[in-house]
């Protein structure tokens, strides 16, 4: 996977970075993932200091996902669990249309 990592209004740290690299692949995982951009940005007159810009390249549709926090922990949370759950969205559909319809007789027994 190949891990773009932008900063905006803020100075990376190390540690940041690593957290950021873990979630994406824990993200990976759970589904193939070939790109990941990562936009982080800091707003000190918001709210929501905090702003993630997810993009993930896989085969398929692209996860983007968009979060905001008060602190950089909360919105890496909000950004991994938002992400988690399109991801599991989209593995739910894959199943329900890739299987038989009930009382569908296999072919095997003619």
């Amino acid at each position: 996977m190949i891990i773009q990592l932008d900063w905006f209004s803020c100075q990376p740290s190390p540690s940041w970075s690593a957290q950021i690299h873990k979630t994406l692949q824990d993200l990976s995982t759970v589904k193939h993932v070939d790109r990941a951009h990562v936009g982080v940005s800091l707003h000190n007159e918001s709210t929501s200091r905090y702003h993630f810009n997810l993009h993930l390249a896989m085969p398929g549709p692209d996860v983007r996902v968009e979060a905001k926090g008060q602190t950089f922990n909360e919105a890496l949370s909000k950004a991994t669990l938002a992400a988690r759950r399109t991801l599991a969205q989209r593995a739910q559909k894959s199943r329900q249309l890739t299987g038989a319809k009930t009382g569908v007789k296999p072919q095997h027994r003619g």
